[in-house]
């Protein structure tokens, strides 16, 4: 279904599967999001997809800034969609997610099971942070596929939240997809999280966009954007042209992420530490763009290294780094 009305509503009792596409606003003149409203009781697969699904991979080439961030050149409020369920009927029969389009309204859904993001997503924050105040939003989540890399603070926040203090009746996070492959330095945390097992990892710092900015901005540090946002390295050298800018200064365009603050009445309650992180992400954030647009008057990076490339999904369970094979049931 693409050709939406500003408001339009989907009704349907036997209705199993809906994909909504925002291909047909494509404007940056609009004045408001459309809204659709879902009202189908046995639905059980919801698609968002988004204008740059549709775009050829890493698009913005050598002179885009992907990650960590994820922002982009598109104009958010053109290329969005909210979604709401009738709220007599909800998100009840809901098992799948599909999701790409941003902002999206994130409520109860008591029977999802998986979540798939694309590979352009602005509302990382408010999806994670959801996930750590109010675990219980999404009790039997157990499986999550990104088509780029995650901010890796808020995925180990989330995953410490849920695998290792959540209430009962919350079911784990068992499974993660990730587009490319991983160091040993975060596959080894990520599978012992999954396990329900406490685990030594990089500090919130190292794997905020502070702690990428320092080796990610230093032109003496060879490696492209897809390698140095995961913590790995390769041979893609730095290349210092005066003419190498974001088109549309791509680290503005960042939607609602970081805005507003933190509401603190998380069940069960936060350690102070966490909220004093979380609280703080907008900061580090700004940080990261005033910094972003200084790095990009001079220099870019290649996006993704042929190496990386040909890496392929990189599927994490607890078991990823044990003899015995995963088996992964769709």
């Amino acid at each position: 279904m693409n050709d939406l009305s500003p408001k339009h509503k989907i009704s349907s009792k036997s209705l199993e599967e809906v994909e909504i596409s925002n291909i047909h606003f494509i404007d940056n003149t609009v004045s408001a999001r459309p809204e659709v409203q879902i009202e189908c009781p046995n639905l059980l697969r919801l698609q968002l997809r988004h204008i740059s699904d549709d775009l050829p991979h890493h698009n913005s080439g050598a002179h885009g800034l992907a990650l960590p961030l994820n922002a982009y050149a598109f104009n958010p409020l053109s290329h969005s969609i909210d979604v709401s369920f009738h709220p007599e009927i909800g998100s009840h029969s809901l098992l799948s997610l599909n999701t790409a389009l941003s902002p999206w309204k994130f409520g109860n859904f008591p029977h999802l099971r998986r979540i798939s993001f694309s590979r352009y997503m602005l509302d990382w924050d408010r999806f994670f942070i959801l996930l750590i105040q109010y675990p219980h939003m999404c009790p039997n989540l157990d499986h999550i596929e990104f088509r780029t890399y995650p901010p890796w603070d808020l995925l180990f926040l989330m995953l410490e939240r849920r695998n290792l203090s959540a209430p009962t009746r919350i079911s784990p996070i068992k499974t993660l997809i990730f587009p490319y492959s991983l160091p040993f330095v975060l596959l080894y945390p990520l599978s012992q999280l999954l396990g329900g097992r406490e685990t030594i990892r990089p500090s919130n710092y190292d794997l905020s966009v502070i702690g990428m900015k320092e080796v990610y901005m230093n032109p003496f540090i060879s490696g492209c954007q897809i390698c140095l946002c995961s913590f790995q390295q390769c041979h893609e050298a730095v290349i210092r042209d005066k003419a190498a800018r974001y088109s549309n200064s791509m680290t503005e365009n960042l939607g609602d992420i970081g805005k507003g603050p933190v509401e603190l009445d998380a069940k069960p309650p936060l350690s102070d530490g966490v909220c004093i992180w979380l609280s703080e992400r907008r900061i580090r954030e700004v940080e990261w763009q005033n910094a972003a647009r200084i790095w990009s008057n001079t220099y870019y990076r290649k996006v993704i290294c042929e190496t990386r490339r040909k890496t392929g999904r990189c599927i994490v369970t607890e078991y990823s780094l044990d003899e015995v094979p995963t088996v992964i049931l769709t």
